[in-house]
């Protein structure tokens, strides 16, 4: 019997674990960094600019759910575990205020903007600060 439950923890943290489950290399995770902060702020700023169009809300909450999706599986390098939990509260935040805008509902919408700006300039300033710089796009 504990052989059996060994087995199923066993199975559960390799279907949870990533790949490798090996931190990606600093240029890996800057470069997925670089397109989540991307397409979150343009992503959400189009949303935005087109508040009215709900079939657009929608359509930018699935992408975004994917983001978060890719965001929850990279494992960034020692000197960016930091940094990390920022870029999981953008994605998240994008894709909840994505959300808010597919059922026309401003004030969460607005709410989660506002968390998803404020967690963008403290990644941007922890970037600053720590003197790395995010690959152009």
């Amino acid at each position: 019997m504990k052989r059996g439950k060994a087995c199923v923890l066993m199975a559960v943290v390799l279907w949870i674990a990533p790949a490798g489950a090996r931190a990606d290399t600093r240029p890996e995770y800057m470069r997925r960094l670089a397109l989540l902060l991307d397409w979150s702020h343009r992503g959400v700023g189009w949303v935005e600019s087109n508040i009215e169009d709900r079939a657009l809300g929608r359509a930018a909450q699935a992408i975004a759910e994917r983001y978060v999706e890719v965001a929850g599986r990279m494992l960034p390098p020692a000197e960016l575990r930091a940094l990390h939990p920022h870029v999981i509260l953008i994605v998240e935040n994008a894709e909840r205020a994505c959300h808010f805008a597919s059922v026309a509902n401003m004030r969460d919408f607005n709410h989660h903007v506002r968390i998803l700006r404020e967690e963008e300039r403290i990644l941007l300033e922890f970037l600053r600060t720590s003197h790395i710089e995010l690959p152009r796009m």
